[in-house]
């Protein structure tokens, strides 16, 4: 890949975020180069807390669409947030994005011509094969120096293998499978069992699962509230919701 950036005016990358840390902060500008940096695209961005932390200036200096949602929580309400999202979406085609994770310009690429090419609107793609790499703050730094996707994959052996059969961080679809009843199940609130509960969902209802060969890096940043379980209850009421699924009633 060295003709970028590659167009992809036909798909928005929805991304909704609570600046919790300075790390996510500088994770977020991460992510948005990188999408610009290799896309023509829309990127709609969601900032969700008591009070704005973007700056305008970066919302203008990268040409997102941006919309702040006043919310004072202290739980992140992260499933109902991504089906607003997909809501609003006017492009044909999504990628949901969370603000820490890496993508590969290629299985980005090869997503959307895969949905572009086949005919079934029930369909749920995910732009890396499972195995999803830990960047170390070091590691994570010296790529923030160039942008530049080939040192995260030229290090890979330096990064921790994370998640080997992971089901979160950025998948994508066709935008009016999802625009009446969403996609994610906002039963469960908070940190929790959302992607894999969205996974088999779609999977028993008969979605395909297409998955790209390539491997997602997740960038580090601190674990605060937003990266955990908020207390034992929710995360038993979420674990229960997403049981479920596995019920003779489903």
């Amino acid at each position: 890949m060295n003709k970028f950036p590659y167009d992809l005016k036909n798909t928005s990358f929805l991304i909704y975020v609570r600046i919790d840390s300075e790390d996510r902060l500088v994770n977020l500008e991460l992510v948005v180069k990188h999408i610009t940096k290799y896309f023509n695209t829309t990127i709609n961005l969601l900032e969700v807390d008591s009070s704005p932390k973007i700056s305008t200036s970066f919302i203008k200096k990268h040409g997102i669409e941006y919309e702040f949602f006043e919310d004072d929580n202290e739980v992140f309400y992260t499933t109902k947030y991504r089906n607003y999202l997909i809501r609003k979406c006017k492009a044909p085609y999504f990628f949901i994005c969370d603000t820490d994770v890496i993508a590969a310009p290629e299985a980005l690429l090869q997503s959307i011509a895969y949905l572009t090419n086949i005919s079934n609107n029930n369909v749920l793609v995910y732009p890396y094969n499972g195995d999803c790499y830990n960047v170390s703050k070091q590691y994570r730094d010296e790529y923030a120096l160039t942008n530049d996707y080939d040192f995260l994959k030229e290090n890979e052996k330096e990064h921790m293998l994370w998640f080997k059969y992971s089901t979160g961080g950025v998948f994508g679809g066709k935008t009016k499978t999802f625009l009446k009843d969403g996609i994610d199940n906002e039963n469960i609130y908070g940190w929790g069992p959302d992607d894999k509960e969205r996974y088999y969902r779609l999977k028993r209802k008969g979605f395909t699962i297409k998955r790209m060969e390539y491997t997602l890096y997740h960038l580090y940043h601190q674990r605060n509230n937003n990266s955990r379980p908020y207390d034992e209850k929710l995360k038993n009421r979420n674990q229960i919701e997403y049981l479920k699924l596995f019920s003779s009633n489903f």
